[in-house]
């Protein structure tokens, strides 16, 4: 059990509901709506093998599994890469971390991380049929920031970078994998929403690094799926999901201003990340409130899961 919670800790599972809501969006505003992804046969069709009468789906849940795990699979080797890069400045900084407290290996955790992306990659191309080229951009950008993160400033960017290309590659599934596969504005204004989100959760984690400031450029990223929504129009739906996000931030550490202290900007930071998923479904709510409601649906699970392994 031990050796266990060591791997957890080093993938940072708590977040994966997270993944998982990236990828039903991105499927959903390539799709145009819950019933259209999956070649027609509707969100349900992806995630229930058979029909009541026991007649299959065909290759469809596959289709929908592979992009799951594929990305889950990316993701939890790029925290694992994340861990054997940082090995050294962890010995210093953050002795607790499993490499530092000799829970595990430095050669242990690369050799995982290489199977997660062996594992990832080969999921989503070969079940999943996702475009090959959004599988490299999102796997540099992994592997990129892992390794400079901690040496330059601009690598926030890259950071964002790593979950816009999960919304094309997820969305590269509904055109069976064709690269001149032109995506809707929807697609490309949820991913550059959560761009700049992620952006200013890492520009507010580097705050508690330096005594808990979190600075207006790091809200202004925060907000920007906010002008996503409205751009994409607004509904109903989106409404209650904007009250309910501002109610998350408020919860979590989001009233913090210049003088904020860093233990509350700590627990900021796993809020924010628990929050995606109602960042998701606002900027869903647009395209397919149902999905929006699928998304919120997510987030206890993000609690529950942090309860048990720390979201950084």
């Amino acid at each position: 059990m031990k050796r266990l919670r060591t791997l957890l800790v080093l993938g940072r599972v708590s977040n994966l509901p997270t993944v998982w809501t990236n990828c039903l969006v991105g499927m959903v505003a390539a799709a145009g709506t819950l019933e259209a992804i999956g070649g027609g046969n509707g969100f349900w069709a992806l995630v229930i093998p058979e029909r009541p009468g026991g007649e299959a789906f065909g290759v469809v849940p596959t289709g929908w599994w592979g992009v799951i795990l594929g990305v889950s699979g990316l993701y939890v080797g790029g925290m694992f890469l994340n861990d054997w890069a940082d090995a050294e400045w962890d010995r210093m900084h953050a002795p607790e971390r499993p490499i530092p407290s000799r829970a595990i290996s430095r050669l242990g955790v690369f050799v995982w991380a290489v199977c997660l992306f062996v594992f990832g990659w080969f999921t989503l191309t070969a079940m999943g049929n996702a475009t090959s080229l959004w599988i490299w951009v999102l796997v540099g950008a992994i592997v990129v920031y892992d390794l400079v993160h901690k040496r330059w400033v601009g690598s926030v960017g890259i950071m964002g970078l790593c979950r816009f290309a999960v919304y094309p590659a997820a969305g590269s599934v509904e055109a069976g994998g064709a690269i001149g596969k032109v995506f809707p504005p929807a697609l490309w204004g949820v991913a550059g929403g959560m761009f700049f989100y992620v952006v200013g959760v890492t520009l507010v984690a580097r705050g508690e690094r330096s005594g808990g400031v979190v600075k207006g450029v790091a809200w202004f990223c925060l907000s920007v799926p906010v002008l996503v929504w409205v751009w994409l129009g607004v509904s109903v739906t989106g409404v209650l999901m904007l009250l309910i996000l501002a109610w998350w931030w408020w919860r979590t550490g989001g009233h913090l201003r210049v003088k904020g202290d860093r233990g509350r900007v700590g627990g900021f930071v796993s809020g924010l990340l628990a929050g995606i998923v109602i960042v998701d479904a606002l900027m869903v709510s647009a395209v397919d409130g149902r999905a929006a409601w699928i998304c919120l649906a997510m987030l206890p699970l993000c609690l529950l899961l942090q309860r048990k392994v720390p979201a950084t």
